[in-house]
C-alpha cells in the first residue's frame, strides 16, 4: 500500500508539471537501490541461489521471454543477479544477445 501511495503521489505532482518530480524520484531510486544492496548482504549464498533460480525460472516462463528474437541484458556485478545463466540460456534458445558497452 505504502509503494502504492508514492507511486500516485508522485503521478499526481507530474501531471501538474512540479519540477521536483524528477528529483523525488532519483532520491526514491537511490534509497531504494541502497536499501536492496543491504538486504542482499544478508543473504546466504544457498538463499541466493535459490531465489536466484526462481527469478531465472518466472523469467524464462514469460511470453516476453519465449516470443523474443533479441535480449537486452547487462553484465552483473558480484552482488547482483547473475546474469550469466540468463545470457546463456539466451544462447541456447538461438536469441541474438545484446550487452550495452
Amino acid at each position: 500500500t505504502q509503494k502504492y501511495w508514492q507511486c500516485h503521489i508522485c503521478l499526481n505532482k507530474m501531471k501538474a508539471g512540479s519540477a521536483s518530480f524528477f528529483g523525488e524520484i532519483m532520491i526514491n531510486k537511490n534509497e531504494q537501490r541502497q536499501l536492496q544492496k543491504e538486504a542482499l548482504k544478508t543473504l546466504s549464498i544457498h538463499q541466493k541461489q535459490m531465489e536466484s533460480h526462481q527469478l531465472y525460472q518466472l523469467l524464462f516462463e514469460t511470453a516476453a521471454w519465449q516470443e523474443a528474437g533479441t535480449i537486452a541484458v547487462t553484465l552483473s556485478m558480484p552482488l547482483e543477479l547473475d546474469t550469466t545463466p540468463i545470457i546463456e540460456a539466451a544462447w541456447s534458445a538461438n536469441k541474438k544477445t545484446v550487452v550495452p558497452k
